[in-house]
């Protein structure tokens, strides 16, 4: 759950940056004079009401369909800041799909931006600088400076029922980052391509403005264009089928009051996108006791998970967890769900103690199946989910929570991939067998050295 929330706050954010874009026309409505005029009646908007839409959905030869969808209300008061977004996140691989409702507060506070992102009843806090909060008018001013590169239809348009102009042009890379936040955006696309890259790329950009109020009604960059040029999608063959982002402005200065919810505030997950000097693992979550069993494989690609003294070998039926004492969670995913054929889904167990584990289940067959006979590929830990002093759970060569990151590369090697944060690490191996995508990915605190976070996934491309 931390590492999935991770991605989606991360998503989130870049969505509710953009309407920092925001803030009747006698002029004649040119690029110059329509995006001059935003400059002067943003300064108008107190507050607005609006809807985020981003949609990025590729095709790989190899892990096939891939993507990342969402749809966000939002509504803002922009002096002293403060936001609520709610919504549906879904997020798509090797063709199976996992959908959850999200909810995202941010607030400005002692120069801070502070945001807490809810996933089923899981709270974060992540903090970063108040200048993160692009709702100022410079960024109308960067649309001054590229308005020789837009264009205005003939032909107005509606949104949300009211009269509009449509600009269409392009803004470099730089320009585009100005636009949205260049660091959520880059911790949100991390692995997908290279942010230096793409500042050399022009963006396609369309602008809809309220005619009478001259506000902005809708900004939209389709970014299909600007993927498939790029040489890393052409040299894997990676199929562009969606790339959008789109923000609707639907009302302004009609939100008085914005309040975030008690179990927001009292939240303290972990934060990557800021240094904030916050410890995720001062939990003090201590490595297990447990003995490695001589039945545990040092193989991790052999995907054999220590639970208790009892070694399973994945994949295995949600059953046996059962019988070691995890409870399957409710709550979480119902036990009524059903999984298609070839598809997968999440479920979470628990023990007395109050320690989970995330299991990946596939239905590795050609009917609709209910989720608990689906079969677990899939297993992750972390410190964040234990409630009691350890976890018994040792994955391959007795890795665990609380292990060092030499400990790890002395049994699996060195990695395929490394991702570093300001406060984290993360290891990753990988292993690509006939028609499966196996990987081991280990997160490190580097303030305290140790691993606090493992995951085991397999990922079947042809049953």
């Amino acid at each position: 759950m931390k590492k999935g929330i991770r991605r989606i706050g991360a998503l989130a954010l870049v969505a509710v940056m953009i309407p920092g874009l925001i803030t009747g026309c006698k002029k004649k409505a040119t690029p110059e004079n329509l995006f001059a005029d935003l400059v002067e009646s943003s300064k108008t908007i107190e507050s607005y009401v609006g809807s985020t839409v981003l949609d990025m959905q590729f095709e790989h030869p190899d892990e096939g369909e891939v993507g990342i969808a969402m749809t966000l209300d939002t509504e803002a008061i922009i002096n002293p800041y403060i936001s609520k977004s709610t919504g549906e996140v879904s997020m798509k691989y090797a063709g199976a799909t996992n959908s959850q409702e999200m909810e995202l507060y941010q607030e400005e506070k002692d120069g801070e931006l502070l945001s807490y992102v809810g996933v089923d009843d899981y709270w974060e806090v992540n903090s970063g600088e108040a200048s993160t909060i692009s709702m100022n008018e410079d960024s109308y001013k960067t649309l001054v400076a590229n308005a020789d590169k837009f264009s205005t239809d003939k032909e107005t348009i509606e949104v949300s029922g009211k009269e509009c102009f449509r600009l269409k042009g392009t803004l470099s890379g730089k320009d585009f980052y100005k636009m949205v936040d260049e660091d959520m955006l880059e911790e949100f696309t991390s692995g997908l391509f290279d942010t230096d890259e793409l500042e050399k790329l022009e963006f396609p950009i369309m602008v809809d403005i309220y005619r009478k109020e001259v506000l902005p009604a809708r900004f939209s960059f389709d970014m299909s264009s600007v993927f498939e040029s790029m040489d890393e999608f052409k040299d894997e063959d990676v199929k562009i089928n969606a790339c959008l982002i789109e923000m609707t402005f639907t009302d302004y200065n009609t939100v008085d009051k914005i309040e975030i919810p008690k179990a927001a505030l009292e939240a303290g997950g972990y934060s990557d996108w800021e240094d904030d000097g916050d410890d995720y693992y001062e939990r003090d979550v201590k490595k297990t006791d447990l003995k490695k069993s001589d039945k545990l494989s040092d193989d991790w690609t052999e995907f054999n998970v220590q639970v208790g003294e009892e070694v399973l070998k994945l994949p295995v039926s949600i059953a046996e967890f059962e019988k070691l004492g995890y409870v399957y969670d409710e709550e979480y995913t119902s036990s009524d769900t059903m999984v298609e054929a070839d598809d997968m889904d999440f479920v979470w167990v628990e023990n007395e103690e109050g320690n989970s584990l995330s299991l990946t289940v596939y239905n590795d067959t050609k009917e609709p199946l209910n989720v608990k006979d689906c079969k677990v590929y899939g297993v992750s830990i972390s410190g964040y989910n234990i409630e009691g002093e350890s976890i018994e759970v040792l994955f391959a060569g007795g890795i665990t929570i609380g292990s060092t990151i030499e400990e790890v590369k002395k049994v699996y090697g060195d990695e395929d991939d490394l991702y570093e944060g300001d406060s984290l690490k993360s290891y990753t191996w990988e292993k690509d067998v006939d028609n499966a995508y196996y990987s081991v990915s280990v997160d490190v605190d580097i303030k305290t050295g140790v691993v606090f976070d493992i995951s085991y996934d397999q990922y079947i491309y042809n049953w």
